[in-house]
């Protein structure tokens, strides 16, 4: 059993010798020079083991590592995909722009000023004759689509004439438009307005 109790509380006490720290036992001034080795121990987890770490903070923690490389590989796939789109876009936009806007704007405006050389008031019938791929002013034609003249198609240059002459208004739209065949004889009755589209090839 401990006693913690006295057994003379009111006895006065005998002074003890005072104690004064020295040099030899000051500790405190290899602190700043010792401080890099003392390690810090850090319990990653329960039922771990716990390992020594340094003093500095490392943001590359050992398990934040995998939670790292799905994100930023999920950023890098998004950039990427971001930068596709892009060029997708202008791809396409330079395609509609070279390959259709441009060239069918040309070709349309090449009917108009054909249809407007003339006195349509003297004119019996309108003979078109349509261009060619040859004609093409685009910088390519692919696919029977991409740069094609649409008066090259024997359906279209008929129907362009029919909306120009609409545009004019009056009894115009009623004058009989003949087509030329594709890669057949040339041949436009007395009195027609010939409408000859192998003209764009003048525009390259």
């Amino acid at each position: 059993m401990v006693e913690l109790e006295e057994p003379h509380p009111g006895r006065a006490e005998p002074q003890r010798p005072v104690v004064v720290a020295g040099a030899e036992y000051h500790d405190l001034v290899k602190s700043c020079r010792d401080r890099g080795g003392h390690l810090a121990v850090e319990e990653p987890g329960p039922g771990r083991q716990a390992g020594p770490h340094g003093s500095q903070h490392d943001w590359r923690h050992p398990r934040a590592e995998p939670l790292l490389r799905p994100r930023v590989a999920n950023q890098v796939f998004t950039v990427v995909l971001g930068v596709l789109a892009l060029a997708a876009v202008l791809l396409a936009s330079y395609n509609v722009e070279t390959c259709f806007a441009f060239p069918q704007s040309l070709e349309l405006r090449l009917m108009r000023s054909q249809l407007a050389s003339r006195n349509l008031a003297r004119v019996r019938s309108i003979y078109v004759i349509g261009a060619t791929w040859r004609d093409s002013i685009a910088p390519t034609e692919r696919y029977d689509e991409f740069g094609l003249p649409f008066s090259a198609q024997p359906w279209a240059p008929g129907a362009a004439v029919h909306l120009l002459l609409r545009e004019r208004g009056g009894a115009w739209s009623k004058i009989p438009v003949e087509v030329a065949p594709v890669g057949g004889p040339i041949k436009p009755p007395h009195g027609a307005l010939v409408v000859d589209m192998r003209k764009l090839a003048h525009f390259r």
